[in-house]
């Protein structure tokens, strides 16, 4: 079945999804594994939770739809990363630290400790300011296995997520053996970068939908 997926104006962490009249909301930020792993939002079943379709309409002005292109993100990203590594590279003998593995390894973990909080922070806010505006019915939840708009779009995002992976990985490394500051801000950014590729998994538009069999369950649980 074909699903309507609209993003909310100012707030990657939701979806709203149209399905055969009925009005649901998704919420993208909620599994910090799909967060980290973002094919998992296609290969996982994804829970949706029920809500007032005239009371989305009426608050259209809220939830205006962003016009922007999200596939560009990742790829922006990685771009900007290899940009200020380029740029900063003259300036490498600058960043050098004298500080043994182990210390290096601390600066390294509170960096993306840092990170982490700042991300827990923003998803926390993006969900509040979501439900004070929209009500939705917990009660009524269903799975949904929702794909790629297409194979290119599935292949976008696997080569952003490698490249943004292999450049962490990369610089993050690199820090803790070289000690250089420059590196451990490249890393950070490209760690930042991955923990919201997961938004771009789910764009606007129709998208190839299907329920899951443990629907009638969830909702029996309820």
């Amino acid at each position: 079945m074909k699903c309507e997926v609209q993003r909310v104006y100012k707030n990657p962490r939701f979806r709203i999804l149209k399905i055969d009249g009925e009005t649901y909301t998704l919420d993208m930020g909620k599994s910090i594994w799909k967060t980290l792993f973002p094919f998992l939002t296609w290969i996982v079943p994804n829970i949706i939770y029920k809500v007032d379709g005239e009371e989305i309409n009426s608050k259209m002005k809220h939830l205006e739809r962003n016009k922007s292109n999200d596939k560009g993100l990742a790829i922006l990203g990685t771009g900007v990363g290899i940009f200020l590594a380029n740029l900063l590279r003259p300036l490498t003998e600058y960043f050098d630290i004298q500080s043994t593995m182990v210390v290096n390894g601390i600066i390294a973990s509170l960096m993306l400790l840092i990170v982490v909080l700042l991300r827990v922070y923003l998803g926390n806010r993006y969900k509040k300011n979501f439900y004070n505006m929209i009500t939705a019915d917990f009660s009524f939840k269903k799975q949904i296995f929702i794909r790629p708009i297409s194979f290119k779009h599935c292949i976008q995002i696997l080569l952003s997520y490698c490249f943004i992976l292999i450049f962490f990985l990369t610089t993050f490394v690199l820090f803790i053996t070289d000690g250089n500051m420059m590196l451990i801000i490249v890393a950070t950014f490209f760690f930042f970068t991955l923990t919201v590729l997961n938004v771009t998994t789910i764009l606007d538009g129709q998208t190839p939908a299907k329920f899951s069999k443990n629907t009638l369950k969830i909702k029996e649980e309820a």
